[in-house]
């Protein structure tokens, strides 16, 4: 089974109802994790994103419970994307993988698996192509704005960061 509305609308309310979303790939991965938390950012949405595996070890280990953690893993085979992954199951955080297999331990740990079929599909792509991951997360980001107020959206950060852009 792949990508639903359902699938959308539930990783939506999960980021809506955090304070604060963790965002994690591993390798060229996190290239796409990180530019998700900065987008979110954009909206309005506390996000938090490292590239340095302990750094965000002990970031996911004092957040809140409630908080959200969102994995890219293309395979979901990343043994550093699934210890982030336990750790932040045992933090009380919920979870969410977008991901390339339904078949991977990845999908055992998350509470909400978001696959997109590149990683059995597209093969003239090979495992360099991230852009299935990119669709979802624009999608995501789309139905989030749908849902958020306009302050909430990022208005007030927009327009204090539109005078350094010229």
């Amino acid at each position: 089974r792949y990508i639903t509305q359902d699938d959308i609308d539930e990783c939506v309310a999960i980021i809506k109802k955090a304070r604060r979303v963790y965002t994690f790939g591993w390798g060229n991965t996190n290239v796409i994790a990180a530019d998700f938390a900065h987008r979110l950012l954009r909206f309005g949405k506390h996000s938090f994103n490292s590239d340095n595996l302990e750094f965000m070890m002990r970031s996911i280990i004092l957040a809140d419970p409630g908080d959200a953690f969102v994995a890219v893993s293309h395979s979901g085979n990343s043994i550093y994307t699934n210890d982030c992954m336990r750790l932040a199951k045992e933090n009380g955080l919920r979870s969410i993988l977008i991901t390339g297999s339904l078949h991977s331990e990845a999908t055992e740990l998350a509470d909400l698996t978001i696959a997109t079929g590149a990683a059995d599909s597209a093969r003239d792509l090979g495992r360099q192509s991230h852009v299935s991951e990119l669709v979802v997360i624009d999608t995501i980001l789309h139905f989030l704005g749908d849902n958020m107020s306009e302050y909430q959206a990022g208005t007030k950060s927009e327009a204090y960061l539109t005078q350094f852009k010229r």
